[in-house]
């Protein structure tokens, strides 16, 4: 973010804080002998809808802790902001713009009430870009979709914006005013290391190479943290996927004051389930096992600083809920014929009282559902099949019972041995076959089967009779889209009763993920540095690994590793490197990603 500095001149402000029957008084200073001046904003830190402001810290008495109030033309459009810069952002073009920043910090009037103190007041004014021209168009509206929302993390999807011009449109991302992505062509964008239980705004601003912008904003909130402790701590742990005999304790790497490895230990009341834990990364875990139901639990994580060996303890503690339990629930199967069958079941009851859900899996699958029956249709004849019932409950978390029961269907018909119709894989998932020649040169059906799963029922067949000879532009026709090995059967059936079936084996291989986006490198000192990207993903939505090469070196173990970040460390201070960083896959891998740098 580019940046503007304030060039103030103040004296210390006395304070009076005064007693108030509300839970919270702001008290003006006794005397501001502050001169105030305009903010000086370089024209660099303007664009045609942003202004960037930045300003000196303001100090207040005992070191206690100072936010700001930022007021844009007397309306206040953030409260409490902890950071000395912030991006005004939605504005208009070639306008003039003034406000204040307003700095407070609050004392401790009693164990109940406290007491909000102004401090100082800021004014600032400055004047937006003008458009070259203002005729050009802007980018259209998009949809903003926050998604993976956890604890500590939330991912933002958004359509891409088109313009009529068709001038080429990038994204910058804002949280809570600061820039946390700039100049991105993708359309998906990662917001890491948040704060629980907390509602966070923003706003994606699509700026197209015409000069022109559109702003939407966003809003979320992070999910709450099941930690009940009550006890002081330098950082927090949360708790979440709390279940009857589990749980998993959630931290971000505390601060020291150096840069020296932290070293952890967890514990669970008083044992110790974790020591001297390495992790490097930023958000760190720990899963807690073999849990008693309805129980409480409390414990601890002690970071410790190798090189001063200070340490800093952050506590937890949560209730495992009640053990949840499904009542038995039996299957029967009837109405079998050689194409369908109905299956029904008894109810199951959930100790909690919670709803059941039910859904078939396997060969014969359905989408969940209170329904206690299911109507298999579509099936192949002379077929056993395998039925197996899911059944979930739970309010608090959600337990599964499984039933099985297998069953045949009806006898096919006769099948015909002296008529074939060879199949042959063009590419991709296509099929193709020469339509057989009909036993009574009667019509027939296609079927078309993979593994035992009916695709297609009666595809339209058509013949030739003239000289038995079947134009070569007459062929059968079907298409598979996804991945995989696939056992492809396909049946004619003839009028006369009788069928011909052609079997094709072969296989579709994924395709390999999308290269990484936004490689980064950041806190760089004479030994170590810390690499950063946006995830990739894949078209089939397959898991991704990450191979991280230094000059060429693999630092990373393939297909192990899961992370979008990477510390170096033990590098040689004044030296150039270079960084490669690639996504693999079951479909292989990615282009490689390139970018170099400098230690200290």
């Amino acid at each position: 973010m580019k940046q503007m500095h304030l060039f103030l001149s103040f004296f210390f402000l006395a304070l009076v804080i005064s007693c108030s029957k509300d839970d919270e008084t702001i008290n003006e200073p006794l005397e501001l002998e502050q001169e105030l001046n305009n903010l000086p904003i370089a024209p660099e830190n303007i664009s045609h809808t942003i202004i960037a402001l930045n300003w000196e810290a303001v100090k207040a008495d005992n070191n206690a802790k100072v936010t700001y109030d930022i007021y844009l033309e007397g309306v206040k459009i953030k409260e409490g902001n902890e950071d000395t810069d912030f991006t005004l952002t939605g504005l208009e073009s070639d306008t003039d713009y003034t406000g204040e920043i307003i700095a407070n910090s609050s004392s401790e009037k009693s164990k109940s009430k406290t007491s909000k103190v102004r401090l100082d007041k800021i004014p600032f004014s400055a004047k937006t870009k003008k458009y070259k021209n203002a005729n050009a168009p802007e980018p259209s509206d998009f949809l903003i979709e926050v998604t993976n929302i956890t604890l500590v993390s939330a991912t933002l999807q958004w359509e891409a914006a088109t313009i009529t011009d068709n001038s080429e449109i990038r994204y910058d991302v804002y949280l809570e005013g600061d820039k946390v992505s700039e100049n991105s062509t993708s359309t998906r964008f990662l917001l890491p290391l948040l704060n629980s239980n907390t509602e966070y705004t923003g706003e994606i601003i699509a700026i197209s190479s015409n000069e022109k912008t559109k702003n939407i904003g966003f809003s979320f909130k992070t999910k709450e943290s099941n930690n009940l402790s009550t006890e002081p701590s330098d950082f927090t742990v949360d708790i979440e996927f709390v279940r009857d005999d589990f749980a998993r304790a959630l931290w971000k790497r505390p601060n020291f004051d150096n840069d020296a490895e932290i070293l952890y230990d967890v514990y669970l009341g008083d044992e110790k389930v974790l020591e001297n834990n390495t992790d490097a990364r930023q958000l760190l875990n720990i899963q807690l096992r073999d849990l008693k139901p309805n129980t409480s639990y409390s414990g601890k994580v002690v970071a410790k600083n190798t090189t001063t060996t200070t340490t800093k303890t952050g506590h937890f503690s949560f209730i495992t809920p009640e053990t949840i339990t499904l009542s038995d629930f039996t299957m029967s199967i009837d109405d079998i014929t050689s194409n369908s069958a109905r299956i029904n079941w008894t109810s199951s009851v959930a100790s909690d009282n919670s709803e059941v859900s039910y859904k078939l899996l396997g060969i014969i699958a359905s989408d969940s559902s209170t329904e206690i029956f299911f109507k298999a249709n579509d099936l192949r004849p002379s077929t056993r099949y395998v039925i197996t019932i899911q059944a979930t409950a739970g309010n608090v978390y959600q337990v599964n019972q499984f039933i099985q029961k297998e069953f045949t269907t009806a006898a096919s018909p006769v099948d015909n041995p002296n008529i074939s119709f060879p199949l042959s894989h063009v590419g991709g998932g296509v099929i193709e076959w020469v339509p057989p020649i009909a036993p009574d040169g009667q019509g027939f059906i296609y079927n078309v089967y993979e593994g035992l799963e009916l695709k297609e029922a009666n595809l339209p067949g058509t013949t030739n009779m003239l000289n038995n000879i079947v134009p070569v532009d007459e062929f059968g026709q079907f298409t598979f889209e996804s991945y995989g090995n696939y056992d492809i059967e396909v049946e004619a059936v003839f009028s006369d009763g009788s069928i011909a079936i052609e079997k094709l084996n072969f296989r579709i291989d994924p395709p390999p993920p999308y290269p990484v986006e936004n490689l980064s490198v950041e806190n760089i000192t004479g030994t170590t540095a810390t690499i950063n990207w946006l995830p990739s993903y894949t078209p089939n939505g397959g898991t991704i690994y990450y191979n991280v090469y230094l000059d060429g070196n693999p630092v990373t173990n393939m297909y192990t590793y899961f992370e979008t970040s990477y510390t170096f460390e033990n590098l040689t201070p004044n030296t150039f490197y270079n960084v490669t960083v690639e996504a693999l896959s079951d479909g292989g891998s990615s282009d490689p990603v390139d970018i170099s740098f400098s230690t200290l």
